[in-house]
């Protein structure tokens, strides 16, 4: 940080810091090794060790357990999601296999979920106010009740707001994903 601030280079650093478009060429770059079916890649990224470790670090961020070093934590998931990823449509040595009705759901809307959780967080806390957070069920109420009414506005958007894009979109593409055929019918 003091390279930063003495060489007057905050503009990079947080146009780095906050886009986090290198994360996403992870992402990219994993693509790129599957498109090409490189089979060290597929090797290593589908092993029921790299499997099972990528779990436990997700599990680990979900209880907010997960931490190497600030400057490299974001990359990290980034390879862990990519190896996840190769796991789910591989079908090789994945531990959780994703291919559900619940999945299919929440992927459906997660756009939604996307753009309208952040509001939805600012907008209850304004609403809420301050609350005591060492009170489990005040924490468990303010979890719930984001996390509901985000899927409900989120499924709401979809239906009602987004649907009639994808159709347009589905009418102009000429590559189909495996899941769009009867996506958009009701």
């Amino acid at each position: 940080m003091d390279i930063i601030q003495k060489f007057d280079i905050n503009i990079p650093y947080t146009a780095i810091n906050v886009t986090r478009f290198h994360t996403m060429l992870i992402g990219v770059l994993g693509a790129i090794l599957y498109y090409n079916k490189n089979t060290r890649f597929l090797k290593i990224s589908t092993h029921k060790i790299t499997q099972i470790i990528s779990w436990i670090v997700i599990f680990a961020l979900m209880l907010n357990r997960f931490h190497i070093a600030s400057i490299i934590d974001g990359e990290i998931v980034s390879v862990v999601t990519v190896f996840l990823i190769m796991g789910q449509i591989t079908k090789r040595n994945n531990i959780i296999n994703l291919e559900n009705s619940v999945c299919d759901f929440i992927g459906k809307i997660s756009y939604g979920i996307y753009v309208v959780h952040p509001l939805l967080i600012f907008y209850f806390s304004k609403l809420l106010g301050n609350f005591n957070s060492d009170d489990v069920v005040n924490y468990l109420f303010v979890y719930a009740l984001i996390i509901t009414s985000t899927i409900l506005l989120a499924y709401l958007s979809y239906e009602y707001f987004e649907r009639r894009f994808l159709k347009q979109k589905l009418k102009y593409s000429t590559i189909r994903s495996e899941n769009t055929k009867g996506t958009f019918e009701k």
